[in-house]
């Protein structure tokens, strides 16, 4: 077991290594881009960090990671962004380890090792692997806290299932109707002896709690105003609505179709399966009542439908479907990772791509003179709500990129504000400016002489300019 995982680390750091694409703009600007904020000072400050509707707990997390960086003198981008997608690879083996187990202990050792091979190279846990996606995040502790549950329970095994619960409500307080359900099976299995669990998950979402009320100033507040915003004011319609079958279809084109044959596996072996039947129709069906809908909302869905695959293969099939199956999810899983299955570019992003923005923006963190920066690049197709500033950036110096305040102006007079350019090569030098660096279809440009002092347009801030939830003031006050 532990060669496989090997593997599948390697798998997933592999593809971490090379790509800088990004599914979710949360998964950079939300997570990584504050926890360069906190750690090294500069950081793009996006709404819901005024208003309080995150927890501050992932972006601690990877400032645990950055600052024996910093205080190694190891702060170079080129570092530490290897350094926090290994650690997030890491974290992510707990869904082939936790599927082995499950498996093994629902089903059969010839399940368990399908699975854990399904869940290791399966191609959207492969891409997530090195991602500061909230809902992977979520996804590793409740499904730990699932092998779990089918354990002896001795004192370590249901306070660690009771702490991966309360943990993954701190994360993503979405997965709580999965949380219940998984805590309903372990009254089921442990009876009275299940009350250290509920005892170490209490402590956990205090703690949570607590970590909210220090950083915004109200306990829960990461809840409290995320719920008030998107089902009390109904602002989560402003990002988009789909119907209630959404994620039936998208969960279907991004399987490849294989996810109805592990539904299918699930449901043959329902008498065994049924917490994992019961887990995935929660998930699925909170979900799917909310008006808006992202495929990663549902990524609970994935490591369950492949346990489903291998439980089919395992528990239904001869040596050939087995083989049958083993090549269809090779087939897939090629093919998904490099965004070829039919519809799939319809509902994900690029898995594996280069953002030439994104190498220009560390390209000049390599720069010792850098006064302040206009990006104007605009090359790459890709909404400025994919770039993570700051954390590629380093540097602390304004920043002026389209999502900014002072961008129009900054724009608009270049050689005023800003010391180095980021600009489509085929434009040419901007006046008063010297080439630098070419980074693909992008060229670094360096004024050739500095003014006296920095100046700054009028209104300029580190804060996003664009998609402000209301008019209202925060409620809560921001420490950090």
């Amino acid at each position: 077991m532990w060669h496989v995982l090997a593997l599948a680390f390697a798998a997933r750091f592999a593809v971490g290594l090379s790509t800088d694409s990004v599914l979710q703009p949360d998964e950079v600007m939300q997570y990584l881009e504050q926890a360069h904020r906190l750690i090294f000072g500069p950081g793009m400050i996006p709404w819901e960090y005024d208003y309080g509707t995150r927890s501050w707990a992932p972006a601690l997390f990877i400032a645990a990671v950055l600052e024996p960086l910093r205080v190694t003198g190891l702060d170079t981008p080129q570092i530490y962004q290897p350094a926090v997608k290994a650690v997030l690879c890491t974290v992510s083996l707990a869904v082939p380890y936790s599927a082995y187990r499950i498996s093994r202990a629902l089903f059969s050792d010839a399940a368990a090792w399908l699975a854990l091979v399904f869940t290791s190279f399966w191609y959207e846990l492969v891409s997530y692997g090195h991602r500061s996606t909230i809902d992977a995040l979520g996804a590793y502790p409740t499904l730990g806290a699932l092998a779990l549950v089918f354990a002896e329970p001795r004192r370590r095994v249901t306070v660690s299932c009771g702490a991966l619960l309360g943990l993954a409500c701190v994360l993503r307080f979405q997965l709580a109707p999965a949380v219940a359900v998984i805590g309903l099976v372990a009254i089921w299995r442990w009876r009275w002896q299940v009350w250290p669990a509920v005892v170490a998950g209490a402590l956990v979402v205090v703690a949570g709690g607590a970590l909210d009320a220090y950083a915004w100033g109200i306990w829960f507040a990461s809840i409290v105003t995320s719920v008030d915003f998107n089902l009390g004011q109904n602002q989560m319609v402003r990002f988009g609505t789909q119907p209630f079958y959404w994620y039936a279809v998208v969960v279907i084109v991004l399987s490849g179709g294989l996810s109805l044959a592990g539904a299918l596996g699930l449901l043959l072996s329902w008498r065994r399966g049924w917490p994992l039947i019961a887990v995935g129709i929660a998930t699925a069906v909170v979900f799917s009542a909310l008006a808006h809908k992202e495929t990663r909302f549902v990524f609970l869905l994935t490591p369950l439908w492949l346990i489903g695959l291998a439980a089919l293969a395992a528990q239904h099939g001869r040596l050939a479907g087995r083989l049958a199956v083993l090549a269809a999810f090779t087939a897939a899983s090629v093919f998904g990772l490099s965004n070829r299955l039919p519809r799939e570019n319809r509902y994900s992003r690029q898995h594996i791509a280069r953002v030439q923005t994104r190498e220009a923006y560390r390209a000049v963190a390599e720069e010792r003179d850098v006064v302040a920066v206009l990006d104007v690049s605009a090359t790459d197709g890709d909404s400025p709500w994919f770039l993570t500033p700051y954390y590629d950036l380093h540097h602390d110096v304004p920043l002026y990129w389209p999502l900014s305040n002072g961008f129009a102006e900054a724009r608009s007079n270049p050689r005023r504000y800003a010391s180095h350019v980021i600009a489509p090569a085929a434009n040419g030098a901007p006046d008063g400016y010297r080439a630098v660096k070419r980074v693909g279809r992008l060229m670094i440009w360096r004024r050739i002489s500095d003014p006296p002092g920095l100046e700054v347009p009028r209104g300029y801030d580190r804060r996003i300019a664009l998609l402000q939830p209301i008019d209202a003031l925060p409620i809560v006050t921001p420490r950090w």
